[in-house]
């Protein structure tokens, strides 16, 4: 099973609460259904048909049988999915809900050790939970606000040393991490902040959380096709100069972008921006650094 998907089925089943009994049994039952009628079968695991063809069979079957989670869930699989795989894919995901069933209502995935293949499983991973808890959303642009709430709980975490110890150390076992998370955004933040930060305690590497929050950022800004610019400044912008750094920094992208501030002296004047892999460097120690080569260097 992808990474994605089982990042979206953690969501799914999240999301579903004490409907997650019901959950297994659709799954179950559709899994059957696949097993036993040869034509659907034939048709499910065909990869010579697309997989837009397969979804609208799956939506056609679940709908007005399952619910809507459940019929997300198949879908996505079907998307992600090999197609010969998709019998097995779909058993794999009834155990997984069977076992999710078993716990209290209100209970989050169990802790889980950070997948297999580092740091890009994880994004992987995060990017399949992200997706589900988009979908889910009947304003979109609440995405806007759990954007900024994940931006402001990074920045939390890098200023604060007792959070930093207690989240990126990992000194502490996950499902207290993820309590901590719980307990510091509770009703401060969006639910689905909640969630993803929970989520990425579980299976991020406790060191890598702030950058996965802050990737977590920028995938919530690709949603609303945006990117994010992460800017490092000597002192405190006032909207009307984050509007014209905004401007100037989508000129030089090409995209609509976001400008996410932090204030660091240590830059003296100036600032630096980081747009995806681009480092624009626009600081006064930068160019004190630069300006200190030269006169060292040998004539």
């Amino acid at each position: 099973m992808r990474h994605r998907l089982l990042g979206y089925a953690a969501a799914a089943l999240d999301s579903a609460g004490d409907a997650r009994a019901q959950v297994a049994r659709e799954l179950a039952w559709f899994t059957t259904t696949l097993h036993d009628d040869e034509g659907l079968r034939r048709a499910l695991t065909d990869p010579n048909l697309a997989a837009t063809t397969r979804r609208a069979v799956v939506e056609d079957i679940l709908d007005q049988r399952a619910l809507a989670g459940t019929a997300r869930l198949v879908s996505f699989a079907v998307s992600v999915e090999r197609a010969p795989d998709l019998p097995g894919i779909l058993a794999g995901l009834t155990a997984l809900a069977e076992g999710r069933a078993q716990e209290p209502a209100d209970g989050e995935a169990p802790a889980s050790e950070p997948p297999a293949g580092g740091h890009s499983a994880t994004r992987e991973q995060l990017d399949g939970y992200a997706t589900a808890q988009f979908e889910e959303l009947e304003e979109r642009g609440a995405i806007e606000n759990i954007e900024d709430d994940l931006f402001r709980f990074a920045r939390m975490v890098e200023s604060t040393d007792a959070l930093r110890e207690a989240l990126t150390t990992g000194r502490l076992p996950a499902p207290t991490r993820r309590a901590i998370v719980s307990d510091l955004l509770g009703s401060r933040a969006q639910p689905a902040t909640s969630l993803l930060v929970g989520y990425a305690t579980e299976v991020a590497r406790p060191r890598d959380l702030v950058a996965l929050l802050d990737w977590l950022v920028e995938r919530a800004a690709s949603e609303r096709n945006r990117r994010v610019a992460r800017v490092r400044s000597a002192v405190e912008l006032d909207e009307g100069q984050r509007q014209r750094l905004a401007q100037a920094l989508s000129q030089f992208t090409g995209r609509q972008v976001e400008v996410r501030v932090v204030v660091d002296e240590s830059l003296v004047g100036g600032l630096v921006a980081l747009v995806g892999d681009t480092v624009i460097d626009a600081s006064v120690s930068h160019q004190l650094d630069r300006l200190r080569t030269e006169l060292l260097a040998p004539e």
